[in-house]
């Protein structure tokens, strides 16, 4: 698993602009992670690229990587 803190830098889809953004930022602990992923409404299948400590990462961790993110949503709304 990844260690606290570390960057990430990510270029997503957006759909409803249909254009790809990118997003830069340190993250301190799991909800920060969380917060990206809600503020700007990404899914896995919108991530084009997905850098963590300026290394790309395979798709199967980043999907472990988004689990946990909703993991943690779904038992904040519960």
């Amino acid at each position: 698993m990844i260690q606290y803190p570390f960057w990430i830098r990510l270029e997503y889809l957006n759909f409803s602009k249909s254009k790809v953004l990118g997003y830069t930022g340190s993250i301190t602990k799991e909800r920060d992670l969380v917060d990206v992923f809600i503020r700007n409404d990404i899914e896995v299948h919108n991530i084009k690229l997905f850098l963590v400590n300026q290394k790309e990462h395979p798709p199967s961790k980043l999907q472990k990587i988004y689990d946990m993110a909703r993991h943690i949503i779904e038992e904040e709304s519960a």
